[in-house]
Order: C-alpha cells, then sequence, then structure tokens
C-alpha cells in the first residue's frame, strides 16, 4: 500500500525523517517495501500484514502510528449529505421489540 507522507502528516505530527520512519514502522507491524521520492513527497511502500485490515487505510496507518507514538491523530469529518427523496421513500424500518432495540437508523446508498 502506497501512502504519500505528506497526506499521513495532515492526520498525525510526523516530525520524523522518512529514514526513521523506515526504523521504526516494522515495530507496528507496517513492512517498508520502498520509499520513493514523486513530486516533491516523500511516498511510502507499506506491507501490511494479513492479521492487521486495520492497516489497509490511511487513516488506519495515522491511527496506529499516533497511538504508538502519543500524539494525537486528526481524524476526518464524516459528514453524510442527504438528497432528495428522503430514505423513507425507499426503505421501511420496523422495530419489532422496542427494549432490544430502542432506535434504528437507515441510509440508502445509490
Amino acid at each position: 500500500m502506497r501512502i504519500p507522507l505528506a497526506w499521513l502528516r495532515e492526520f498525525v505530527a510526523v516530525p520524523e525523517s522518512p529514514d526513521e520512519l523506515v526504523e521504526r514502522l516494522p515495530m507496528l507491524g507496517l513492512g517498508v517495501d520502498g520509499v520513493e521520492h514523486v513530486a516533491g513527497d516523500v511516498v511510502l511502500d507499506l506491507e501490511v500484514a494479513s492479521n492487521r485490515p486495520d492497516l489497509l487505510s490511511l487513516v488506519g496507518v495515522a491511527r496506529e502510528f499516533a497511538a504508538w507514538s502519543r500524539r494525537d491523530v486528526r481524524l476526518p469529518a464524516d459528514a453524510v449529505t442527504e438528497h432528495d427523496p428522503p430514505a423513507a421513500t425507499a426503505v421501511s424500518v420496523e422495530i419489532v421489540d422496542a427494549a432490544l432495540c430502542p432506535r434504528y437508523i437507515a441510509y440508502v446508498i445509490e
């Protein structure tokens, strides 16, 4: 998985040099297959172990690095934009037992 270092730095402070990262990332379960310089940025080619699907995204790598380095992670804002028609026109939700499920929210994604 290729990750531009500039993108990683949008989510977590990474003052380390690319060479320092190559030494430290294996401690997180991330192999480093290579480092490239592309358009003025450093791109890390990471190898993710099959038992670490949480590291298969930029946010996952940022969260793990932040936890390991005891730094804050800046997660992207999650915003859902609703459009017409409302979901209620496409699907219906029935709560059979309100004691077991007091609330249910549904979205339709097309």
